[in-house]
């Protein structure tokens, strides 16, 4: 059983994810693992299975780099750029598990652009960061619009 809980606990999520998954089928097994795959893969069967939990893995690692309200932030500031504003608006309106003040929070970063530099401030390197601050320097130079 140890070594069982080892292996699980290396795997993350996604294998405590997996676990549940192959407990909920009732079959034991290689048709356990089987069916769980094609639960969690949908249409797309056990390959969407191994998509749906690789992808799992990778949200799992960027909120514990960045932090819900962040990751969300900067998800929203690039789907603005190619998703119109009112769908996003109404989308963010129709998230249960958030008070109100994540909410205008985010639906200000929709319309506004407000955190969109804060998100992608962490994202850029440090060749980016001097070239910016040169470009900063000169007199008369602003920052552009968002848009």
């Amino acid at each position: 059983m140890d070594e069982v809980v080892k292996k699980v606990a290396a795997l993350g999520l996604p294998g405590i994810i997996l676990v549940v998954t192959m407990a909920a089928t009732g079959l034991t097994g290689a048709a356990a693992i089987t069916a769980a795959l094609a639960f969690l893969g949908g249409p797309a069967g056990m390959l969407g299975g191994l998509a749906v939990l690789g992808l799992t893995g990778l949200i799992a690692d960027a909120l514990t780099k960045v932090g819900l309200e962040d990751l969300l932030t900067a998800i929203y500031c690039q789907r603005r750029l190619s998703e119109p504003h009112g769908k996003l608006l109404d989308e963010i309106e129709q998230l249960s598990l958030f008070d109100g003040d994540i909410k205008e929070r985010l639906k200000q970063t929709v319309t506004d652009g407000c955190g969109c530099s804060a998100a992608s401030a962490a994202n850029i390197s440090d060749v980016t960061r001097e070239a910016r601050a040169i470009l900063e320097a000169v007199p008369g130079m602003t920052p552009a619009h968002h848009r």
